[in-house]
């Protein structure tokens, strides 16, 4: 299932932040423990908070299973739970996303707990705090409201855009963004260039291509142009040809046997 893909990705991207010092961990927003049961693997020592008393019950019964005797679970608020909590090497969150009548919501300030009031307070404690949120988040308005992102991954399976994490360091440095396509053949875009003017196209070529899901969201198809020697079909368009087919593109790609224009 998706949540198991998405889950395992995660625990890659932990591996390759911390390659050598994984002592502790903790997830201040426990939930189900997905996430969790996969991260907890890599670490010494894992921690698990969880406000609802019935899904404490649940990982309770659950993590021995799992192969994770020495869980230790807390079952209190997350903001609760900071003000008391010591060091980590990681820390990680899943803000709830639904409001007191139920219903989904997607802005960062909509979010609890509020990433954007407690971001310094988890510094302090870790010094990666990963972050997991909705794919219809407004990126660009999220990093300006965080200033600690130095990574942002979107994460897609077959396709579609599953979720947003951002990695949040004490060290400030230029955000790279993860592009990431899950399927039997998973592809990762990598780029630090947001901001990148297109190549535009004078001709439509041999061949079409179309970014996929994940690229889309992060708003990087632009650095394509360089990375593959695509063009765009027009700065307002997200399509991209070139004479030569580009095999590890990351999107669809589809051969042009005819063109015609919008007149009768």
């Amino acid at each position: 299932c998706s949540s198991e893909q998405t889950a395992l990705y995660k625990q890659k991207l932990v591996e390759r932040l911390l390659p050598g010092n994984r002592q502790k961990m903790v997830d201040l927003t426990g939930g189900f423990g997905i996430d969790f049961s996969v991260l907890a693997q890599l670490f010494d020592e894992s921690v698990y908070v969880e406000l609802s008393e019935e899904l404490c019950k649940i990982a309770q019964h659950n993590f021995p299973l799992l192969g994770l005797p020495k869980a230790r679970i807390h079952c209190k608020g997350c903001e609760e739970y900071i003000d008391e909590m010591g060091d980590f090497s990681l820390i990680y969150l899943d803000p709830s996303r639904r409001d007191n009548a139920g219903r989904k919501v997607v802005a960062l300030s909509d979010c609890a707990p509020s990433i954007e009031t407690i971001q310094d307070d988890l510094l302090e404690h870790a010094p990666i705090v990963v972050v997991k949120l909705s794919p219809m988040l407004d990126i660009q308005d999220t990093i300006r409201r965080l200033p600690n992102v130095n990574e942002v991954h979107t994460v897609s399976v077959g396709g579609e855009c599953k979720e947003i994490l951002l990695v949040l360091c004490r060290k400030k440095v230029k955000i790279t963004y993860y592009c990431t396509n899950i399927t039997a053949r998973t592809q990762t875009f990598c780029t630090d260039t947001r901001d990148t003017k297109p190549i535009i196209a004078s001709n439509l070529e041999n061949y079409l291509y179309e970014p996929n899901a994940s690229i889309m969201k992060a708003g990087v198809q632009n650095s394509l142009c360089v990375a593959y020697s695509v063009r765009k079909l027009h700065p307002f368009s997200h399509l991209f040809t070139s004479a030569h087919f580009i095999e590890d593109f990351p999107g669809r790609c589809f051969a042009i046997e005819d063109s015609c224009g919008f007149a009768k």
